[in-house]
């Protein structure tokens, strides 16, 4: 009852709902199920960096190992037990665990239970051993990096590893990203990567780190707290959704050091893209860095890109008080963006399956200049429907160095399509600038302006949303009761042109019928009859076409 099988397996029943998972890899004698022998529950080889399967072949049993709280694996989770292992709609599950909760302070390290690697640069996956989540930055850990990695099932579509790394007062997560499911709260039943960094190496996990910060995102679905960054992540587009596949993190800090140093974290790589930043020879997934200069740069890599497009999505904290520009360059296309350090930037890029250098790990950096001469900058930006169209104005303070502006309009506030553009007027001083987008769809849309400057290069301001709602054609009498010979006429929203009134009875009887000219915008007309009809009901048609509207009068 307290082995794998016992707990993980419900001890081999399949007819209790929503609790429990399949573990093959094995023997029925071993407790592994039977649906195939391919393992689904894993350990992991330091010396090799890799997951090994915990199967028969590799003299391991369910049945009667005990599940010990700290010892960690990694699995994949089918869904409960009462579908097959191959379902397309698995049923949620629940993996409960009996026996004696862990009390007291535990001591992980080369001799212990789950034992640390002791030697420098390996990884050791150890798990919570307390009902309880604990507070990964007060543990007391000697020759250990001050960071965890974690798997996080909200990453990409099958899952990624996300960095929580402690730097001073900050604790900083890659991806940085609302949706990241992993903090420096670790869950009970988590598993989490440690790092040695010298022999004899030391975690404490004590009672006084035990904290109620209960997390659920951790296994299925933070931040900084005061400290200069740069934030990267990669996305892509799945359904109408925006998926989070990897990310980043570039922190600065006076007393942090270019090289590396226990400020940096180290990056896994994930089973789908993987982003990271290159410092020398080593990749990471967080980088601690000094305050940027000029020419500073920041090396990205990018790998496993097996999709058509994807998005950057940068944005900065706490480096606006600097003199200095962020540009993102793409060795590929040989261009150089602008990046705003006061809003989220989201660059789009394409991969061509038969063009090499579109996925060439290399083809992004960042490279921060000094700031020279006037700046143009944004004092005003908005996008207001007008009619069937949108009316964008801007400000800007001065158009010094700026070729044009491109307006760009975009669906779903990602992937950007370019409207039209404007010439820069070329002033020092402060200008106004307005476009009309014509006819655009009824939805919620957003812009943005790129600007074109004179050295090639481009930057774009922030982008604005605007809910376009259609608009109906609208064609009335006022007032409906008409009391003498005269008819008044309301349009709105109804195409310009030539239209046919007729006036006609309930009896269908003709009183009057005439050619009028519309001119397409909201506006009335009065038409004025002969004499006044008798009283009664009637009815006003204005045809075109295949335009037919009708509406009913009533004569006194």
């Amino acid at each position: 009852a307290l082995s794998i099988w016992g707990n993980w397996q419900n001890q081999g029943n399949t007819s209790t709902a929503n609790v429990g998972n399949f573990i093959t890899g094995g023997s029925t004698a071993d407790g592994f199920d039977q649906q195939t022998a391919n393992p689904s529950l894993f350990t992991y080889d330091d010396v090799n960096r890799q997951y090994v399967g915990f199967t028969s072949a590799n003299g391991k049993n369910t049945k009667y190992t005990p599940l010990k709280a700290g010892v960690a694996y990694y699995m994949f989770v089918y869904g409960d037990r009462l579908n097959s292992i191959t379902t397309s709609t698995p049923n949620a599950t629940v993996l409960k665990s009996t026996g004696t909760l862990i009390t007291g302070n535990q001591t992980y390290n080369s001799g212990s239970v789950q034992p640390l690697s002791n030697v420098t640069g390996r990884f050791t996956l150890v798990g919570n051993p307390f009902a309880s989540p604990i507070d990964w930055t007060t543990l007391p850990t000697t020759n250990l990096a001050n960071t965890y990695w974690g798997w996080d099932p909200n990453l990409s579509s099958t899952g990624g590893y996300v960095t929580v790394s402690n730097s001073g007062t900050a604790t900083l997560i890659a991806p940085f990203s609302g949706t990241v499911g992993l903090n420096q709260y670790i869950q009970p039943g988590q598993g989490f990567f440690v790092k040695t960094t010298a022999a004899s190496p030391v975690l404490s996990i004590r009672e006084q780190d035990k904290v109620s910060n209960f997390n659920a995102n951790a296994f299925r679905g933070s931040g900084s707290n005061n400290i200069s960054l740069m934030a990267i992540n990669l996305l892509y587009e799945s359904g109408g959704s925006s998926i989070l596949a990897d990310g980043v993190v570039a922190a600065f800090d006076p007393h942090f050091s270019n090289g590396i140093g226990k400020e940096d974290a180290s990056k896994l790589n994930n089973n789908a893209e993987v982003l990271s930043i290159k410092n020398g020879s080593d990749l990471l997934s967080i980088d601690g860095r000094e305050m940027p200069l000029d020419n500073d740069s920041i090396s990205l890599q990018v790998s496993k890109l097996t999709k058509q497009q994807y998005t950057l999505q940068i944005f900065a904290n706490k480096l606006d008080t600097l003199a200095l520009q962020p540009y993102l360059h793409d060795a590929y296309l040989h261009t150089s963006i602008a990046l705003s350090v006061f809003d989220t930037n989201r660059i789009v890029f394409n991969v061509t399956a038969n063009d090499a250098a579109s996925s060439a790990t290399g083809r992004f950096s960042i490279v921060f200049k000094k700031l020279t001469g006037n700046l143009t900058t944004f004092t005003s930006l908005k996008a207001v429907q007008k009619e069937k169209d949108v009316q964008v104005d801007w400000s800007v303070n001065s158009d010094a160095g700026i070729v044009k502006y491109e307006i760009e309009r975009s669906g779903n506030n990602i992937t950007f399509i370019k409207a039209g553009e404007t010439t820069a007027k070329g002033g020092t001083t402060p200008e106004a600038y307005h476009f009309i987008d014509v006819n655009t769809p009824a939805q919620n849309l957003w812009y943005r302006i790129r600007l074109l400057h004179t050295d090639g290069n481009f930057s774009y301001s922030k982008s604005v949303a605007v809910n376009v709602e259609e608009k109906k054609p609208v064609f009335n009498i006022y007032p409906n009761t008409i009391t003498d010979n005269r008819i008044n006429l309301y349009f709105n929203e109804i195409e310009r042109g030539e239209y046919t009134l007729i006036v006609f009875g309930a009896n269908g009887q003709q009183i009057i019928r005439q050619t009028i000219q519309h001119q397409g915008t909201v506006s009335t007309q009065t038409i004025t009859l002969d004499r006044k009809p008798a009283p009664g009901i009637y009815y006003v048609r204005l045809v075109s076409g295949n335009v037919n509207y009708i509406n009913r009068i009533l004569v006194k």
